[in-house]
């Protein structure tokens, strides 16, 4: 058995070519969201966050020969947790992730949500907003070092986000729950509609949307800032479908190499 760690659109295209290539395999995700986004395949879904001893224990009781990591790139626990797994069960791991964006020189790229921050503060004057899409999961982070009033967050549609963020003060017009893929135009109205002067994102990679968000932004001559990937070694590391699926095809000939000696 193959086992898909996903919750990201990328996660859905392998798990649709797998299975047409009649793999056995579990896509695994983290939230009640993942596994609504992940609904078509049912009843090869399983919703549970494990640490490496969790999935150690389901390596061993499900019989898994092979992870594939197809989690968003900011998922970084669950891949060096995943990582550590493979290592204590001698069980491959491979890493499949949305390749990465060649930036302009009008995009400030940092490394924390700290300084982010702070650059953000630098740029804006009173009147004017920072607006945030980054997720719900790491606000509070922001609250550290911005006021809660100069946010504007967009954020998924989902009851859950959206009590988190009242709970930590955001109001009604702050917050726009929506779910992407936006476009340029939409992108732009929002960020004026709130007078949104920074944009601070995440390097999510293409399918996250970046190029209608960097579009709109610098139309509107506002100043972009882009926290990076968190770093992880990656041992084996795919940036397309067709040429991950050519690598599996060339294990699976292996194995079969390998038995019939």
């Amino acid at each position: 058995m193959i086992l898909l760690l996903g919750g990201t659109s990328e996660s859905l295209v392998l798990m649709t070519k797998l299975l047409e290539k009649k793999e056995e395999v579990v896509l695994s995700v983290a939230t009640e969201y993942g596994k609504v986004f992940s609904k078509q395949f049912e009843p090869h879904v399983v919703q549970k966050r494990m640490d490496p001893f969790e999935m150690e224990a389901f390596i061993f009781e499900k019989g898994v020969h092979l992870v594939l990591d197809a989690t968003h790139p900011f998922a970084d626990l669950v891949s060096k947790n995943a990582i550590q797994a493979c290592e204590k069960t001698a069980v491959p791991y491979i890493r499949f992730e949305r390749p990465q964006i060649k930036w302009n020189d009008k995009v400030e790229l940092t490394d924390s949500v700290e300084e982010a921050c702070h650059l953000a503060l630098e740029k804006i004057q009173s009147e004017e907003t920072i607006y945030l899409t980054t997720g719900s999961k790491t606000l509070s982070e922001y609250l550290t070092y911005i006021p809660v009033e100069k946010l504007m967050i967009r954020v998924l549609p989902t009851a859950e986000v959206l009590a988190s963020c009242e709970a930590l003060g955001f109001e009604a017009q702050q917050i726009h729950a929506l779910k992407g893929p936006f476009s340029t135009e939409l992108n732009q109205s929002l960020y004026q509609k709130n007078h949104s002067r920074v944009l601070i994102t995440k390097e999510s990679g293409l399918r996250g949307g970046m190029e209608s968000k960097l579009a709109a932004a610098q139309a509107l001559n506002m100043t972009v800032i882009v926290i990076r990937r968190p770093k992880v070694n990656y041992p084996i590391f795919f940036e397309e479908v067709s040429d991950l699926l050519t690598y599996l095809e060339s294990l699976r000939k292996r194995d079969k190499h390998d038995e019939s000696k």
